[in-house]
């Protein structure tokens, strides 16, 4: 890895985003099968001010915490958007990991510099707290991240608040979703990591290491995952860090056929799965049974303890559910 003095460095994650269809059917699915609460429900949200990039847009929002992380569904309003063209092209699933950036010119110098694509951002002039946003695609890896420069009062951060630059005016502020749990409802605990698919795990360690200040602290070769209980043998090469409190994997297979390869194959490089361990396996695994979840992939990893992939009925989210012993 770099060892660049110059790197920036960024602070633990803010948030993470998922792009959805259809922003009841999935918070209510989620808070009804895995206990997601969702405190804050915006619709009608406009970002149409002092955009330096990108198309004028609308969508809904809802807002939820994942242990010390929060967790944001939107529903874009408008296909040609950069969030509508995600939806159209990739489909629902995971979109971006948020930061705040107090030293936004170094960020985004370094990004510019390393080949990062500017997706949508500009001036905040309706969010007290916030001066610029934008969202990056990086340069390898293919993650999409939200920065937003935070402004400072009295020496210290402003909390709370969105990075986005939205428009009051027309805006229907609701209040949490309550739904009323399924018997089998999951109570999900803190996140343990989030995981990205790379076509180049070297590339995209070193990127994120010189540009963002990522400390990849192993670096795993030839992982082969062949206990099987669904799915096929598998292999792939995998990079850990972290991210404040919650774990960061890059992770490149090679198995095309997999389902990580497919993935890779279908939808490109990018976020891909948030993953939580359990120490109750098989009342977990029962349980998602029940509720009729699509189980991917699953089986004994190369550490001798079960895990298993599975893709939400809505909002197109893989989850990662390992056995915690």
């Amino acid at each position: 890895m770099s060892s660049d003095t110059d790197v920036s460095r960024i602070p633990e994650p803010d948030h993470i985003g998922v792009i959805v269809k259809d922003i009841d059917e999935t918070a209510e699915l989620l808070s009804s099968t895995l206990g997601i609460v969702f405190h804050e429900n915006l619709r009608n949200l406009v970002a149409d001010k002092k955009l330096a990039v990108g198309k004028p847009h609308r969508f809904h929002a809802v807002h939820a915490k994942l242990g010390p992380i929060g967790f944001e569904l939107l529903q874009p309003l408008d296909e040609d958007s950069a969030l509508g063209q995600f939806l159209k092209i990739k489909g629902e699933g995971l979109h971006h990991i948020a930061f705040d950036a107090l030293n936004w010119d170094e960020v985004v110098t370094k990004l510019i510099v390393r080949g990062s694509k500017i997706l949508q951002g500009g001036i905040a002039s309706h969010t007290a707290n916030v001066n610029r946003w934008a969202d990056w695609k990086t340069g390898s890896g293919g993650i999409i991240l939200q920065l937003a420069e935070k402004k400072v009062e009295g020496g210290s951060k402003a909390e709370g608040g969105t990075i986005l630059d939205i428009e009051l005016g027309e805006t229907k502020v609701e209040g949490g979703i309550n739904i009323s749990p399924d018997a089998d409802v999951l109570r999900l605990p803190d996140p343990d990591r989030i995981g990205v698919i790379v076509k180049d795990i070297d590339e995209t360690a070193e990127f994120l290491s010189s540009t963002l200040g990522i400390v990849f602290h192993e670096i795993l070769r030839n992982l082969v995952y062949e206990k099987m209980t669904v799915g096929k043998p598998f292999s792939l090469h995998a990079a850990h860090a972290n991210l404040g409190p919650i774990g960061f994997e890059l992770l490149q297979p090679l198995d095309e056929e997999s389902m990580l390869g497919q993935f890779l194959k279908t939808k490109g490089e990018g976020l891909h799965h948030i993953a939580f361990k359990f120490s109750n396996w098989d009342e977990v695994v029962s349980k998602l049974k029940r509720q009729g979840s699509n189980i991917l992939l699953g089986g004994i990893n190369p550490w001798g303890k079960r895990y298993c992939y599975f893709k939400t009925k809505l909002g197109g989210m893989v989850i990662e559910f390992d056995e915690k012993v």
